[in-house]
């Protein structure tokens, strides 16, 4: 009868290290998930086009438009040389 006893809590023990093993796997992915999110997050707050600037494009009358985006510029207008170079603060 204690033989099934000692049995019985080695097989527990067994199962209680790998649910804390388990465990500790789930809550690195998660601090992992956590960390992705906030980069994310903040590099889609950073690429949002603001507001003033869809007015402004979208009020320009020309007939063929042309544009070039860059990271620190927007450049509008009807040919590479003729045009509204428009800085960007992201």
């Amino acid at each position: 009868m204690l033989n099934g006893f000692q049995t019985d809590l080695s097989s527990i023990s067994s199962e209680i290290q790998t649910l804390q093993q388990q465990s500790v796997a789930m809550n690195q992915r998660l601090k992992n998930r956590q960390a992705v999110r906030g980069e994310l997050s903040q590099f889609v707050d950073e690429m949002v086009i603001p507001d003033s600037m869809i007015t402004l494009v979208h009020s320009i009358v020309i007939p063929d438009i042309y544009c070039i985006i860059t990271q620190s510029h927007v450049f509008v207008g009807t040919n590479r040389k003729q045009g509204l170079l428009i800085e960007v603060l992201w």
